[in-house]
């Protein structure tokens, strides 16, 4: 799926140490959130918030619907 560009893993590292990642998959022009999950530690950082502005990011600039 990955290679056919039909889903993405957005991940996010703090200090060369990997602390979320989330799962999302096209279908059709749709996006949907699939899975994902943070590491439990440093609450100020905002992981799940930040990967959350990422998706929307990449799937407004892909044209998808969400």
């Amino acid at each position: 799926m990955l290679e056919k560009d039909l889903c993405f893993i957005p991940c996010s590292k703090n200090e060369e140490e990997l602390k979320g990642a989330f799962g999302d998959f096209q279908v059709g022009k749709k996006l949907h959130y699939n899975m994902g999950g943070t590491i439990s530690g440093r609450k100020d950082l905002m992981i799940r918030h930040f990967l959350q502005d990422q998706v929307t990011q990449i799937g407004t600039q892909k044209c998808y619907e969400f």
